[in-house]
């Protein structure tokens, strides 16, 4: 029972991990974007 909370917790931090790479993954592009347009 332990195992899983942990399992959980872990899984839950990867997200979190994952989900900030992505939204400075899209800040850089949308930055990039907006770069380009004249």
């Amino acid at each position: 029972m332990i195992q899983i909370q942990m399992l959980q917790e872990t899984l839950i931090m990867k997200m979190k991990t994952l989900i900030r790479k992505l939204t400075m993954l899209n800040l850089t592009i949308q930055q990039t974007m907006n770069a380009m347009t004249p």
